[in-house]
């Protein structure tokens, strides 16, 4: 901790002031890794989810892969229309509404379906977890309420991670279980390309509008809301199925 102290320092030092939040920010994700939670770390990628517990992850994970278009809205909204990046935002609404290809809502019902045998119905249907309400309440708040550089920040907070935890998913579906249906791995391929590019997009708003202490604070903060909200979500998959006793037990 001591050493990474030292290098934001030196950093600090050297670096314009909104090159400086981003390396911030960076560290924030590194030091609050979705792929460090034990659901992912332990289980998900050691084989260890019992087939109950991962359809109930699809399900509630689902309803967040559905409102994440609006978050995008909220950001693209509230970015004054002469910053160039807005153009950036619309660009990445369109990849998550599909304009261009599969909405992204579409290719988890597939995932779901031709993966684990669960139909939409059963999607819509599933009991809403307060931790998931908890999650999509507070980005909802964010993008909209905060600014569009503070929207940046909790987007980045999801994004800048969704290429390596789609990428890790993907190869724990294979190995551990039985999922191997192209159709059905989908959602993972495309989002472990397309997101190396959305969180730029975020970092550029960021970079473009973040030039005090007091707004890289608020973007700090935003990104660090985002980043609790999204481990308490894996929480809560953890508390609903009784995870915690197979990680003790390791």
């Amino acid at each position: 901790m001591l050493r990474l102290y030292t290098t934001l320092v030196i950093i600090k030092n050297v670096m314009p002031k909104n090159e400086y939040i981003l390396s911030v920010l960076r560290s924030d994700i590194q030091a609050k890794s979705l792929l460090n939670h034990p659901f992912y770390k332990d289980l998900w990628n050691q084989g260890m989810l019992s087939r109950k517990a991962l359809e109930d992850y699809t399900k509630q994970y689902y309803r967040f892969v559905r409102y994440f278009p609006l978050f995008v809205t909220n950001v693209a909204i509230n970015t004054p229309a002469d910053d160039p990046s807005r153009d950036l935002a619309i660009r990445n609404l369109n990849d998550e509404l599909g304009r261009n290809a599969v909405p992204h809502d579409k290719l988890w019902e597939q995932f779901a379906s031709k993966g684990l045998g669960i139909s939409r119905e059963q999607l819509l249907g599933s009991l809403q977890y307060s931790t998931t309400g908890q999650l999509i309440g507070k980005l909802d708040a964010i993008t909209k309420y905060g600014t569009h550089a503070m929207g940046s920040g909790a987007l980045l907070a999801y994004e800048d991670q969704v290429s390596a935890v789609a990428e890790s998913k993907d190869a724990g579906l294979r190995e551990f279980y039985g999922v191997s249906d192209p159709e059905a791995l989908e959602f993972f391929k495309v989002h472990a390309v397309v997101d190396k590019e959305h969180k730029k997009t975020w970092e550029e708003i960021i970079r473009n509008n973040v030039h005090t202490e007091v707004e890289g604070k608020r973007v700090r903060g935003a990104l660090n809301d985002s980043l609790d909200a999204q481990l308490k979500f894996l929480d809560g998959i953890m508390d609903a199925n009784d995870l915690w006793k197979l990680c003790a037990a390791k």
